[in-house]
């Protein structure tokens, strides 16, 4: 997966709305990799190419659309997935980015993502 960490999120989530980073997270790269810090909490998350990609566009806030249009345009996708699986591995990383806290989705205030 596009993502290291410690959550186990199921795939799903609502993200019918804007998507966008939570404001207590910074971010840098690192040969390839982006490397996420949540400051409130004092946890690392790393990010693959195809991850630091998707946080890159998240970073003015964006819909799953806007991002599954953005991945299948930007990268060779493997002619034996399905027409639905970048959809699904990009809610599947936004399911763990919010689940960790490092993702607003829907309108939510930055407050709400506080541990």
């Amino acid at each position: 997966m596009w993502f290291s960490g410690r959550s186990k999120a199921k795939l799903a989530g609502d993200f019918s709305g804007l998507i966008a980073r939570a404001p207590h997270v910074v971010s840098t790269e690192a040969s390839g990799e982006t490397v996420l810090l949540d400051v409130r909490r004092g946890q690392y998350h790393t990010l693959n190419e195809v991850g630091s990609r998707v946080w890159e566009l998240l970073r003015v806030g964006t819909t799953v659309d806007e991002i599954v249009r953005a991945i299948r345009e930007e990268y060779d996708i493997p002619a034996d997935w399905s027409p639905d699986r970048v959809e699904q591995d990009v809610r599947a990383l936004l399911t763990q980015l919010h689940s960790v806290g490092l993702l607003l989705a829907n309108g939510e205030a930055a407050t709400e993502a506080s541990p």
